[in-house]
């Protein structure tokens, strides 16, 4: 498909990115827009590092957080086309005993009120069925993420704050005989109770880890080299690792969290209306604590499939740019098949229920996708309904997002894709942002 994208239209982007920085409201921000593998866009505003006043460049390294995801999701499936495995298998095949349904427990509630909280005192239940590889890629296993230690929205993440033994930690020992730590992560996570019964609801969860725990069995090799060789590599995708070597690490972005305003519990904060957010607040370096595990010259202690991976959008535009040209690279080299793409960004949701409609009760989110409209293929959030999930674009296109307020999506119908880079944790309500973006994306073609 030729460009249909017109450069006066696009250049609205421009205007708005310059607005978030100008506002405070993001340190940077940098934006490529793709169609038809031609890059129509590729602009940025703010700085790398806001004290030394450095400028965001095209080639800055972000950390991709949970946009790890979908790399590790289709790496996966790479091994499912060569017949490593179904989606239908159980996870304990591949995983050992310790995820076999007999051996797992379904949280069944609190034996009492928030002092049983407090003390971890609950009932579980049998598990009714074994978890199967399909449900480790849809996110609908009944693992959670940890992200509400208070235990009052997803009570199991009470559970995993307080007992779960992640290697990530500091105080976590290297297993020399577990070099990536991925085995003694699963076998950590399959002690914790399932926040419901396999295969019934969707949670964004530590699958994506699993999957990457898959890969290694599967393939007998590490994680990071498998990647290397089977995919980033192909894709010359040569910033993207789970580290920042030392001729690299100026190009690393400084890393931030949103701050609300003050007053944001007392009424609305009166905001700009090129910004993206009901009320703005701003952003203060969280860098050095997060900076050191990328640049110490050592190899990862736990090679995260969830959310480890750097890079810079120049790399995530290649991997864009094979999924939508079918799973073939620029010289035509072949990494996943045409239909295996096309299944994997289906909904995979069970009966074919749209994503809120499995969302556990209180409902309690900590994800990039649409509340409404929405499903879950392989690793990917779907647009099933534009309408629904008030966001411009076409049925079928494809999506996910990271932790730092990065996103991408999809769209197959006009041969597009988008990528937002920035480095703020914790910026709410983070579809406001994909939002905004496509309203100025879309209303470019012509």
């Amino acid at each position: 498909m030729p460009t249909s994208l017109s450069t006066e239209r696009l250049s609205r982007i421009s205007a708005w990115q310059s607005a978030l920085v100008d506002q405070g409201a993001v340190p940077c921000a940098l934006t490529l827009v793709n169609q038809g593998g031609e890059t129509a866009f590729l602009e940025g505003a703010g700085w790398a590092s806001v004290p030394a006043r450095d400028p965001i460049r095209n080639d800055s390294i972000f950390r991709l957080y949970s946009m790890t995801k979908p790399i590790v999701s289709i790496a996966l499936l790479q091994l499912y086309e060569e017949g490593c495995f179904q989606l239908g298998d159980p996870l304990h095949q591949y995983l050992g005993p310790k995820w076999r349904k007999e051996n797992l427990r379904v949280f069944a509630g609190w034996n009492g009120d928030d002092e049983a909280r407090k003390s971890l005192d609950y009932a579980t239940v049998p598990c009714a069925s074994d978890i199967t590889v399909g449900q480790i890629l849809t996110h609908t296993a009944g693992l959670s993420y940890g992200f509400d230690p208070s235990g009052r929205g997803i009570p199991v993440d009470r559970v995993y704050a307080k007992t779960l033994r992640h290697p990530a930690r500091k105080d976590a020992p290297r297993d020399p005989n577990d070099p990536s730590m991925m085995a003694a992560f699963c076998d950590a996570l399959a002690e914790m109770p399932l926040l419901y019964q396999p295969g019934t609801q969707w949670n964004y969860s530590y699958a994506a880890d699993v999957s990457g725990a898959l890969i290694e069995v599967l393939s007998g090799q590490p994680l990071d080299q498998f990647l290397a060789e089977r995919l980033t590599g192909p894709l010359g995708m040569s910033d993207t690792a789970f580290d920042v070597p030392a001729d690299k690490a100026d190009r690393l972005v400084r890393n931030t969290r949103y701050v609300a305003p003050a007053d944001a519990e007392g009424g609305p904060v009166t905001a700009d209306r090129a910004l993206v957010w009901p009320h703005v607040g701003s952003f203060e370096d969280v860098d050095d604590a997060s900076r050191a595990g990328y640049l110490n010259g050592e190899r990862p202690k736990f090679l995260s499939g969830g959310g480890g991976l750097v890079g810079t959008i120049g790399d995530y535009s290649a991997f864009c740019s094979m999924l939508l040209a079918g799973g073939v690279t620029p010289d035509g080299t072949r990494l996943l098949g045409r239909k295996t793409l096309q299944f994997a960004t289906s909904n995979h949701l069970p009966g074919g229920a749209g994503l809120m409609d499995l969302v556990p009760k209180p409902e309690f989110q900590y994800s990039e996708t649409a509340k409404n409209g929405g499903a879950f293929g392989l690793g990917f959030s779907v647009v099933e309904s534009p309408q629904a999930a008030q966001l411009i674009g076409s049925v079928g296109s494809f999506a996910w997002g990271g932790a730092a307020a990065t996103l991408f999506w999809c769209d197959p119908v006009e041969d597009l894709h988008v990528i937002f880079c920035t480095q703020v944790m914790g910026m709410q309500p983070p579809n406001m942002l994909r939002a905004k973006l496509g309203s100025l994306v879309y209303s470019s073609l012509t």
